[in-house]
């Protein structure tokens, strides 16, 4: 098995690792990843005003992609195994997309990258070189694990009921239909959300910790043993996972702001076999 180096960073390519001593004796190391940590540029415009201070911003800003470039030190027993080394790199970032996973203390974070140049050895020996490897990743947000949570529709059995016999049970079990979605990040996360049937009409509605909520409200119906499938940051709507069914679905598409937000499950009727799993991840810019 490969040996991890020490280090502040290291580093996962696709399925490459960067900051190991392999099983064929070559060391992989990360210099540098130019880009990771800073932000980058916005889309935003601003027009002078011609009677006036200042400007105006012109559209709603968004981050640019991420443009980075990884700079990896390969050291290897033998000319042969710089060789391969070096074609293993290649392979792994051949056109893309691939994932980039980078590891900062106990921070893991990842984004999809492809390859955008060309990759430049420096070598020092027939043993050692240093490549760089330029890199874009169209969506810039760096994202954690991906977390599932699961809820069901609002439901509660047990506790009281009359006439009142004794002993007295206070029991009850609640099932609120609502949950907790951390984000622990710097930017706001998209959400990938499936409504599992049977259930008619059900509604989805995410709540920032500041008031704001935005709501997402299906006209049809999910018969048992489909499912439909909610991508905010796609815009699509998916019935078992192929036909459209976007013109079904009103309101605005949520995400779940930097801090948190809170999501809810409902259906005018009740089901007790309807489900909602969520699926959202922190995300960094």
């Amino acid at each position: 098995m490969p040996t991890s180096l020490p280090g502040l960073r290291s580093a996962v390519l696709g399925d490459l690792p960067l900051h190991v001593t392999a099983d064929d004796g070559v060391d992989w190391a990360v210099e540098d990843l130019t880009g990771w940590r800073a932000s980058p540029a916005t889309t935003v415009q601003v027009t002078q005003k011609p009677a006036g201070h200042g400007g105006w911003a012109t559209g709603r800003p968004r981050l640019t992609p991420r443009q980075m470039e990884l700079r990896i030190f390969i050291a290897a027993p033998t000319p042969d195994a710089m060789d391969t080394a070096y074609e293993r790199l290649l392979a792994a970032v051949s056109t893309g997309p691939v994932v980039l996973q980078v590891t900062e203390g106990e921070l893991t974070r990842q984004t999809v990258v492809y390859r955008n140049g060309d990759v430049l050895p420096v070598a020092e020996s027939d043993y050692e070189a240093t490549y760089s490897v330029p890199l874009i990743a169209p969506d810039p947000r760096r994202y954690g694990d991906e977390v599932l949570t699961e809820l069901y529709l609002p439901s509660s059995t047990g506790g009281l009921t009359f006439p009142i016999t004794f002993p007295i049970s206070f029991g009850a079990t609640v099932i609120s239909g609502t949950a907790r979605l951390d984000n622990p990040g710097t930017i706001a996360a998209p959400l990938r959300l499936v409504v599992y049937g049977p259930v008619s009409q059900p509604q989805i509605t995410v709540t920032d910790d500041a008031g704001g909520t935005w709501t997402l409200a299906y006209s049809g119906d999910v018969a048992a043993g489909d499912w439909l499938d909610i991508d905010t940051e796609a815009a699509t709507v998916l019935y078992n996972g192929q036909a459209s069914r976007r013109s079904l679905l009103s309101g605005d598409w949520p995400a779940v702001p930097a801090g948190g937000a809170d999501v809810a499950f409902r259906a005018p009727v009740y089901s007790p076999t309807a489900r909602l799993v969520v699926v959202h991840r922190a995300a960094w810019m």
